[in-house]
């Protein structure tokens, strides 16, 4: 294939892979939500369909990923992601590589295979490839249970074999009916805390759109119960699209066709999110630790804007100012205000303005009036703990982030 055909290809397939991206985080946000955050690397030299760290990479080999429908490629990146989801190399735990893998590989495609289509009801998102391990005899087994089976009954692989292969130049092992390959790697503490990060991240963001879509109980259970709560500061970069690292799409050039629904979800290039407002409540309600989190995070939330207005207002407005002038007014460390509690001016005056922010950023306790329209951008609350729920936007509360 001459070098010409050869980028042609590889830029079609970066184009595939990118509506697949944002396909499935329309369809099934929690899913979606981690393949966006992972870095697709692409590999002709590598014989299989793709291959995963199962932390933050997947490789691909653009010449053989071409050969795939739209529906197919998106079971392989989905199946990719599911090593994420199920944290399938963490659970290895000493057992033989070979049939772990299969069986991972079993286990994942039947959930795959299940992922519905939002628009077909009762339809599948993705179609399987050819040839992959995907056997109704395991459905409702984990992939421990599952390698059980194939350890006690080898017969049950079908002759598959091991297939030698290499990935970014690193030889690894496959195996047949196998459409990737798993690195042979080992999570330390680091790597662990990545992966619970990004698994937080994922639920949090799936939590923020309703609970739409398929995400696996399993996992949403174990972070319930030993892995703590999502630190405020990631879910707000998440939120904000900065840990979404795609390729044509860039976190900082939002879609507006989700703006209205207080989700911000990475858009085409000529996209931008060129204007982000910020309301301190300075009202007597609001804690000095708390107002001390609000300037010391000002400067991290205006990053993500071109141009951010500042307002400071408690039952009025106080003071306004742009993004130039948020240093000089950090520094003064003196903030106008103490009295009630009214969000209303603060709305009037983006409106009188005749502003419509990419976003809205409210620091407040949430003790305040609300106008009683909801305006027609997204709102984003930063409240304390036990803060009252507000009638619109997302609300995500500050804690001691201990990291």
């Amino acid at each position: 294939m001459s070098d010409v055909s050869a980028a042609g290809v590889a830029a079609s397939e970066r184009q595939r892979i990118s509506a697949i991206r944002m396909q499935l985080l329309e369809a099934h946000p929690f899913w979606g939500h981690l393949l966006l955050q992972m870095e697709l690397v692409p590999d002709a030299a590598m014989g299989h369909l793709a291959a995963t760290d199962c932390l933050g990479t997947i490789w691909y080999n653009p010449h053989n990923t071409a050969k795939l429908s739209d529906a197919a490629l998106g079971f392989v990146l989905a199946h990719e992601i599911g090593h994420l989801a199920y944290e399938s190399r963490d659970r290895q735990h000493g057992r033989d590589g070979f049939l772990w893998n299969c069986a991972t590989d079993y286990a994942i495609n039947r959930i795959v295979a299940g992922l519905e289509d939002p628009l077909q009801f009762g339809c599948p998102m993705y179609e399987p490839p050819e040839g992959i391990l995907l056997d109704r005899r395991f459905d409702g087994l984990t992939a421990e249970a599952i390698y059980e089976r194939l350890a006690t009954a080898p017969g049950q692989l079908g002759g598959l074999v091991v297939r030698d292969d290499a990935v970014d130049g690193l030889p690894v092992t496959g195996h047949g009916g196998g459409l990737d390959v798993h690195l042979p790697t080992t999570l330390d503490d680091e790597a662990h805390e990545a992966l619970a990060g990004r698994l937080r991240e994922a639920a949090a963001h799936w939590a923020s759109t309703g609970k739409q879509g398929h995400a696996p109980g399993d996992t949403l259970r174990d972070l319930d119960a030993g892995r703590g709560h999502m630190p405020w500061r990631r879910l707000l970069r998440a939120f904000l699209g900065a840990s979404l690292a795609v390729d044509e799409y860039d976190p900082q050039r939002p879609n507006r066709r989700w703006l209205a629904e207080d989700v911000f979800r990475p858009g085409l290039g000529s996209e931008r999110i060129g204007h982000i407002v910020v309301a301190i409540d300075s009202s007597g309600s609001m804690s000095k630790a708390l107002l001390s989190t609000a300037c010391a995070e000002l400067r991290a939330i205006v990053t993500h804007a071109a141009e951010a207005q500042v307002i400071v207002a408690d039952a009025r407005v106080h003071e306004t100012f742009a993004l130039d002038d948020v240093e000089p007014w950090l520094a003064r460390r003196r903030i106008a205000g103490g009295g009630g509690t009214d969000h209303r001016p603060v709305f009037d005056q983006i409106s009188a303005q005749r502003q419509r922010p990419d976003a809205f950023i409210g620091i407040t306790d949430l003790m305040t009036t609300f106008p009683t329209k909801r305006p027609n951008y997204p709102v984003l609350w930063l409240a304390p703990p036990g803060a009252p729920t507000p009638p619109f936007g997302r609300t995500i509360t500050l804690t001691q982030d201990r990291r």
